[in-house]
């Protein structure tokens, strides 16, 4: 299997910012990125992540579900105790899954 090399960091943002680019290409970075000077991991990582429009974090996500009241760990008898008291937020929501944030607030 042949290396295929990445673009350097100069041309790597204006490839993040071409038109060509929609919320559905498959395999963004790894097909489309290709030129003839290295680029550091750190920073295709950091491109990846945080570019203003096509970033991973470039735009704040809602919240998945809010709790009526905050768990109180304190009163919980351990393992067992929690999972119940999961299974009863559960059955008791319509949301299918929280968010760990969501839980230990």
């Amino acid at each position: 299997m042949a290396a295929r090399s990445v673009c350097c960091p100069k041309r790597l943002s204006s490839l993040l910012l071409s038109p060509k680019v929609t919320p559905f290409a498959p395999a963004y970075f790894s097909t489309q990125i290709d030129c003839d000077s290295p680029v550091l991991v750190r920073d295709f990582i950091h491109a990846a992540l945080y570019d203003s429009k096509h970033g991973y974090f470039s735009s704040r996500s809602g919240s998945v579900g809010v709790l009526e009241r905050s768990i109180k760990f304190n009163q919980l008898e351990g393992r067992k105790a929690y999972m119940q008291h999961l299974d009863k937020i559960y059955k008791q929501s319509d949301i299918s899954w929280f968010t760990p944030v969501e839980l230990f607030k």
